[in-house]
């Protein structure tokens, strides 16, 4: 992996995600966002993050999962925090937006994931037999904020870099491929994970694993055993059209 000033920092957020593990979610429908993350590099100081985040969540609220992705000198990567954000609805008599909010403190850094969006789509799903509707955001948008003073460091790293702060854009779509193979293979939040971890694996990418992450509370496991349903056609984590669709040929490579 690429040499960075703050190796730990990245692991840290999702150490301090892991933290806020939930109880298992089962679901009669789950939505799936593709998120991408955009540092803003004139006020960002010594940040390192991930570059994008799939978002796993039950259609009526509650606990959230994220599978961070990276890309990183050729080499891709992902790592899983399950139930460590919450999605819901905020709602008043006039408008109502979908949320999906994540708070870490691990030691002595801190983050902020926030996105919101506009209930302006209808997903039509089949539950018990019978036809129903929900409102969905086809887009959310949001912030991830970070800071850490690193007071509990020994000293400044070995090119003199201290002190965290990180701003960037949180913002992506809602996938309805995704929610739609996901609610066909998946009663569980563990099993939803494991459909999307495998769509990764498919294109390239490999579980995260820092060998240095003894910063981090709780460790990432690998991702629970991918349900077999051969009767339903595999899912594209790159819809068509798509920077990343036209570039599958080289994901589906064996990486080196």
């Amino acid at each position: 992996m690429a040499q960075l000033s703050h190796p730990f920092l990245r692991s840290s957020l999702l150490g301090a995600l892991l933290i806020l593990l939930g109880s298992l979610t089962a679901s009669a429908q789950w939505v799936v966002y593709d998120m991408r993350m955009q540092a803003d590099e004139e006020v960002s100081v010594n940040f390192v993050h991930y570059s994008g985040a799939y978002v796993i969540a039950p259609l009526n609220g509650g606990s959230a999962s994220l599978v961070f992705t990276t890309e990183e000198a050729g080499a891709r990567y992902f790592a899983v925090a399950e139930n460590a954000a919450r999605y819901f609805v905020a709602a008043n008599a006039v408008k109502q937006r979908a949320v999906i909010s994540a708070v870490a403190n691990v030691g002595s850094s801190q983050s902020l994931y926030q996105a919101s969006g506009s209930l302006n789509s209808t997903l039509t799903y089949q539950f018990n037999g019978q036809s129903h509707t929900a409102s969905v955001a086809s887009a959310l948008s949001g912030q991830l904020m970070t800071s850490d003073d690193e007071h509990l460091a020994s000293g400044p790293a070995s090119d003199g870099s201290l002190g965290v702060f990180g701003l960037a854009s949180f913002k992506g779509f809602f996938r309805k491929d995704l929610a739609d193979k996901v609610d066909a293979e998946a009663p569980t939040m563990p099993q939803a994970i494991a459909i999307i971890a495998g769509l990764l694996q498919k294109y390239g990418y490999q579980p995260e694993v820092d060998a240095d992450q003894v910063s981090v509370p709780a460790k990432v496991t690998d991702p629970p055993p991918i349900p077999q349903s051969p009767d339903t056609a595999d899912g594209s984590l790159f819809p068509p059209g798509s920077r990343d669709e036209m570039a599958k040929s080289l994901l589906q490579q064996p990486t080196k």
